[in-house]
C-alpha cells in the first residue's frame, strides 16, 4: 500500500507532501518501528518542533517537570524521529517547551547529509551550548545522522555535549536524560560501525 500525507510543520504552520511506503520499509527507531518516508517537494531546513502527549504520565523522582526542548535539523526522517523522542520524553515526565532558554535540557536533531550539514548541525551544538553563559546549566544532547555516524568522536571532542545518542539508543533518552540531571552520568555508547 502507498499513500500520500500532509505533514505540517509546526514552527511555520506550513504543510509539507510526503510519500509513505507502507511495505516492508520499516526502520526500528527506538523502542518503536517508524516508516521510511520518502520526500517529493521538500526543503532540508532548520525547523523547531513542539510534540505534547496527549495524557502525559506524572513527573518521575528524576524529572519532576524538568524542561526540554529540541532544535530540528535535516529531513523529515528527522522531524518524525524529534516527535518520537519528544513523545518518549513528555511519557516519561519532561515538559517539552518550545523556548530553549526556559529548558533544563536541549536535544539538538543533527543531520550528516552533506558537508554543509555537519557544519550547520556543529553551530546549533555550539549555539545551544552558549546559551549556557547565561548561568543556568542546561543539558545538550546530541541526536540524528551526526551522532549515529561520529558518536564516539563527538563525545571525544565535543566536551558542550552532555549526552551524545545515534539511532539505536532513542530507546534510553528519556533514562540517561533523567540520570544526567539527577546528577549522574549517562553513557555514549560509540555508535554500531
Amino acid at each position: 500500500l502507498q499513500e500520500d500525507i500532509h505533514v505540517p510543520y509546526l514552527s511555520t504552520g506550513t504543510a509539507q507532501k510526503m510519500h509513505l511506503a507502507q511495505t516492508p520499509n520499516l526502520v526500528a527507531s527506538g523502542r518503536r518501528t517508524v516508516p521510511i518516508a520518502r520526500t517529493i517537494d521538500a526543503k532540508s531546513t532548520t525547523r523547531r518542533v513542539g510534540c505534547r502527549a496527549a495524557a502525559p504520565e506524572a513527573p518521575t523522582a528524576a524529572s519532576p517537570g524538568k524542561k526540554v526542548s529540541i532544535v530540528q535539523l535535516g529531513c523529515p526522517k528527522n522531524v518524525v524521529d524529534g516527535e518520537v523522542m519528544l513523545g518518549d520524553l513528555s511519557k516519561a515526565g519532561f515538559t517539552v517547551i518550545d523556548d530553549h532558554e526556559e529548558a533544563d535540557a536541549i536535544v539538538v536533531n543533527t543531520c550528516a547529509f552533506v558537508e554543509d550539514a555537519k557544519s550547520e548541525s556543529l553551530a546549533a551544538i555550539m549555539e545551544a551550548a552558549s546559551l549556557n553563559e547565561d548561568g543556568k546549566r542546561r543539558k545538550i544532547v546530541v541526536t540524528g545522522c551526526l551522532a549515529q555516524r561520529y558518536s564516539g568522536q563527538l563525545a571525544a571532542d565535543l566536551p558542550e555535549a552532555d549526552l551524545v545518542l545515534g539511532f539505536e539508543k532513542y530507546g534510553s533518552l528519556a533514562d540517561n536524560l533523567a540520570g544526567l540531571m539527577a546528577g549522574g552520568s549517562a553513557a555514549s555508547p560509540p555508535a554500531a560501525a
